[in-house]
């Protein structure tokens, strides 16, 4: 359902101009590690920042690639996950890596749920990768996930799952302002149960960007940093007259299964349920560098509601 994408930074590509990295989930972007061990050992690097969802074992996840004593493994780094869903239950969590499901590589969710769908009434040999002490450990077990096979997707956060509840769409009321004031009370809420980092000032000139900018995407049906005409965030940001460095995140989240509010809400605690100490969302959220912000919400005609955060270490009004 979501796809973020977040902090460009000034001299970063994903691009090296903007003052948090560009790390996309939902475009294929330059490899980032999602994980850092201590004493600078990476133990997982992503092969791409496209962020899939399991239908049917209930999770989000990144396609990467893990170091595991001297060798190497490709796997789902676990972004997030449904508490009583069929992968938590079976003691998968955030943070964990699925390497493989009855042998075969789980490179990224849709692959899971292939394999769910091939079982019949066969018992899943699973094999994840934990984090502990600066290592990855493999565990292996058996998960009956048989059960599964005749599950029709229900819209978790699917990219894919675009049918939208008409009845529920024309029934509920939309204020615009009222969800980016929302989506703003999140971010500080965020940064003050996360070391009680100082509320960022609501900027109405970057609030003005992000609105137009999250309102052009759901418009045209694009989401990222890079829109149709080729612009960054710093090139959007010159044209709004906005001369200072900036920084942005954006995501999307659409489906049925949720109000407007809900998809904001969701939007942004993925982001929160990012690695910490990573060049991600959570990292422009909660940066210390930044002092202004202004956020902006877009709803398409489907329902999707697509978001922006524009961050400045200026204090721009």
């Amino acid at each position: 359902m979501p796809r973020l994408f977040p902090a460009t930074k000034r001299r970063m590509l994903i691009l090296p101009v903007l003052l948090a990295p560009i790390f996309q989930l939902g475009v294929d972007s330059l490899s980032q590690p999602v994980l850092a061990a201590p004493a600078k050992k990476q133990l997982i690097w992503t092969l791409s920042n496209h962020s899939m969802n399991s239908d049917k074992l209930e999770f989000s996840g990144v396609p990467v690639q893990c170091f595991i004593g001297r060798g190497r493994a490709k796997g789902t780094f676990i972004t997030r996950l449904h508490k009583d869903g069929p992968a938590y239950n079976s003691g998968i969590r955030a943070g964990d890596v699925i390497l493989k499901i009855n042998d075969r590589v789980i490179y990224n969710a849709r692959i899971a749920d292939s394999v769910i769908q091939t079982l019949g009434t066969e018992t899943a040999r699973v094999q994840i990768a934990k984090s502990y002490s600066n290592q990855l450990v493999v565990r292996q077990f058996n998960a009956n996930w048989s059960n599964l096979v005749a599950v029709n997707p229900t819209g978790f956060n699917t990219s894919t799952h675009n049918s939208i509840d008409k009845s529920k769409k024309q029934s509920e009321k939309v204020s615009v302002q009222a969800l980016e004031d929302y989506l703003f009370t999140l971010i500080n809420a965020d940064r003050k149960a996360n070391g009680n980092l100082p509320p960022y000032k609501r900027s109405a000139r970057l609030s003005a960007l992000a609105r137009a900018y999250a309102a052009d995407q759901a418009k045209r049906n694009f989401t990222g940093h890079r829109d149709p005409e080729g612009r960054m965030p710093q090139d959007r940001a010159r044209l709004a007259g906005i001369n200072a460095p900036v920084a942005e995140n954006v995501a999307f989240c659409e489906g049925d299964a949720l109000t407007y509010a809900g998809k904001v809400k969701w939007s942004e605690d993925t982001m929160m349920a990012e690695p910490p100490n990573q060049m991600n969302h959570r990292a422009a959220i909660l940066s210390t560098e930044y002092q202004s912000c202004g956020v902006g919400v877009g709803i398409a005609p489907n329902g999707r509601v697509n978001i922006a955060q524009e961050f400045s270490p200026v204090d721009i009004p």
